[in-house]
C-alpha cells in the first residue's frame, strides 16, 4: 500500500457528488490510511464543473422520480421493485448507482414516498455536495509543485498529446513523489487514459510515481 497519493478530479468529483457513478469507490478509498494530496488548479476543475455537474444529476434523479410517478400509483411489490432495477439497468441513467444503492434491501415501497423522497434529495442536492466537500478537504493536503520538469515532455507526449490536463496530473504527482518520502501513487477515476497497463506502464518507467491507482467501476 502506498504511503502517499494525488488525486485526480475525477477523485474529487467521485466523492462529492452522491449520484457520481464512483461516489462509493471514491468514499471508500479516502478512507484508506495514506496522505491524501491535490493541487489548486484540479480544486478548481472541481469548482468549475460543480454546477452544471448538479444540475445533470437532478435532472437525472427527477426524471427517475417522474417515471416512478407515472408507471406506479401505490405500493411497490417485491416484483415491481425487481423491474424498477431492470429499467435502471436498461436506461443509460446518470444516476443509475445512486438509484440502485437507493432501493437495495427494499422489499416494498410506497409510490408517493419514493417520489417524494427522490424530488426532496434532488432540491437538496446543492446542499449535499457542499458538506461532502467539507468532508473531502478535511481529508486532504493541497500540494504546490515547484518545477515543470521539462523532461517529461518528451517522456510523457502520448499521454500529453490525447489529454494536456492528464499530463499535468501526472507532473504534478511526479513532483509529489519526488519531495515526500515514502511510496506514492496517482489516483485516478479515468481508467482508460491513465489506469490501463500500457499507460501505468509509462507513467511509472518514467516519473518517480511508484503505481497508478483505477478507482472506479468498470464494466467487467
Amino acid at each position: 500500500m502506498s504511503d502517499n497519493a494525488f488525486l485526480d478530479k475525477g477523485i474529487v468529483l467521485g466523492f462529492c457528488f452522491p449520484v457520481d457513478l464512483h461516489h462509493q469507490k471514491c468514499r471508500t478509498y479516502l478512507n484508506g490510511g495514506k496522505d491524501f494530496y491535490l493541487t489548486e488548479h484540479i480544486d478548481s476543475i472541481y469548482e468549475a464543473k460543480r454546477k452544471e455537474k448538479i444540475k445533470q444529476h437532478r435532472s437525472a434523479v427527477l426524471k427517475h422520480a417522474r417515471y416512478i410517478d407515472q408507471n406506479y400509483d401505490s405500493e411497490i411489490g417485491p416484483m415491481e421493485l425487481r423491474d424498477v432495477r431492470r429499467h435502471l439497468d436498461r436506461k443509460d441513467s446518470g444516476a443509475a448507482e445512486y438509484l440502485k444503492a437507493y432501493y437495495e434491501g427494499k422489499q416494498f415501497a410506497n409510490a408517493r414516498d419514493v417520489v417524494e423522497e427522490l424530488r426532496d434529495f434532488a432540491r437538496g442536492m446543492e446542499s449535499h455536495v457542499s458538506d461532502r466537500k467539507k468532508e473531502f478537504d478535511r481529508l486532504v493536503v493541497q500540494w504546490n509543485r515547484e518545477e515543470d520538469y521539462p523532461d517529461l515532455h518528451d517522456a510523457l507526449k502520448d499521454i500529453r498529446e490525447d489529454k494536456e490536463e492528464d499530463y499535468w496530473v501526472c507532473v504534478d504527482a511526479h513532483d509529489l513523489a519526488k519531495r515526500t518520502s515514502g511510496s506514492t501513487e496517482l489516483a485516478t477515476t479515468d481508467i482508460d487514459d491513465l489506469a490501463n497497463d500500457g499507460r501505468e506502464s509509462l507513467i511509472v518507467n518514467e516519473t518517480e510515481i511508484d503505481s497508478v491507482s483505477g478507482v472506479a467501476i468498470t464494466g467487467s
